[in-house]
């Protein structure tokens, strides 16, 4: 029911009755033969329509605003759920906040028992991140690894002709001493041999000063040794050692990290044609020519040393240089 036209309504009815009534009055005061008593009643009557329509008037005023009073109730109970589910909405809100502020604390504890810091953890987080976006960097860090492993290739290289070296001093050694030996049994069997002459004392000297100079080289007192080899060189250039002596040099400077002095120690081998230093000499000039950068040098002495040496120990080792040149 439309409670807003009800009242509408009731004023028609209102006024349709008052006209009526009014009519109805004009009638009677039209006509002179209407009695008082009938007077009485009509105006008894009148009242009681007035009141009639009073009262519907009332009743639809009262309808009307009950039907405002229960779309304002029902404006208030929707508001009301609506400010219990906002309500709701910001406890489970603050429910989820504590949650993970709880959480944040345990691993923040956890990460403190084991002794690693929150920043720590970030930036491996940020390390693990910045994996995408160095991607890119993956060949260069092959291509630094397969340097680093021509480098150490290289360094083995040239300890193997060092140890090459210690070997062939000591093979020497031996067969030395294998023949002083001989000599010492010999000698008791046969009268006694005058005293030894001062070329032969200063012999044994060189021979000795030799060894503790190879010893100062063996550990790495580089200067020393250079010192060393070069007053015995000084003393005695036509000894038997003499080319030893030269080759150690070179081996000595090489070791310091002069390079270029290296290669011309190394070249003053060649004054000596019947050196068993030669090969060592030519194998380390190719290595030590790498080492300043000079490939064709290196190149060339290698295949000098293959070409002429080809019995050489350190052929193999020229091929595997030539091979990566």
């Amino acid at each position: 029911m439309d409670t807003q036209a009800e009242p509408v309504r009731n004023r028609e009815m209102c006024h349709s009755a008052g006209y009526g009534l009014e009519t109805g009055l004009l009638d009677v005061s039209g006509g002179q033969e209407m009695s008082t008593e009938r007077m009485k009643k009509i105006t008894a009557a009148s009242r009681l329509v007035w009141v009639v329509l009073l009262s519907l008037a009332l009743a639809g005023l009262v309808a009307c605003g009950g039907g405002k009073k229960d779309t304002a109730v029902a404006t208030d109970d929707s508001a009301g759920m609506d400010i219990d589910q906002l309500l709701g909405i910001d406890q489970q809100k603050d429910e989820e906040k504590i949650a993970e502020d709880k959480k944040a604390d345990d691993e923040a504890e956890v990460l403190r028992l084991l002794g690693i810091s929150p920043e720590a953890e970030k930036d491996a987080d940020s390390g693990h991140d910045d994996d995408g976006e160095h991607g890119h960097d993956d060949s260069q860090s092959v291509e630094g690894l397969e340097a680093k492993v021509k480098r150490l290739e290289r360094e083995l290289a040239e300890k193997e002709v060092v140890i090459a070296d210690l070997r062939k001093d000591l093979e020497e050694k031996d067969r030395r001493l294998t023949a002083l030996q001989t000599q010492a049994l010999a000698g008791k069997s046969t009268t006694p041999q005058p005293a030894a002459s001062s070329s032969s004392a200063a012999s044994g000297s060189f021979k000795s000063r030799y060894n503790r100079a190879l010893e100062l080289y063996k550990a790495r007192r580089y200067k020393d040794a250079i010192a060393a080899f070069s007053e015995l060189l000084a003393e005695n250039p036509n000894h038997s050692l003499s080319d030893n002596c030269q080759y150690w040099i070179g081996e000595a400077y090489y070791g310091l990290g002069n390079f270029e002095q290296a290669i011309a120690e190394f070249e003053k081998v060649y004054s000596y044609p019947n050196s068993n230093k030669l090969d060592d000499a030519i194998i380390k000039l190719g290595v030590t020519y790498l080492k300043l950068g000079n490939r064709e040098a290196a190149r060339s002495q290698f295949e000098q040393l293959i070409a002429n040496y080809p019995k050489s120990e350190f052929v193999e080792l020229a091929r595997s240089y030539l091979a990566k040149l």
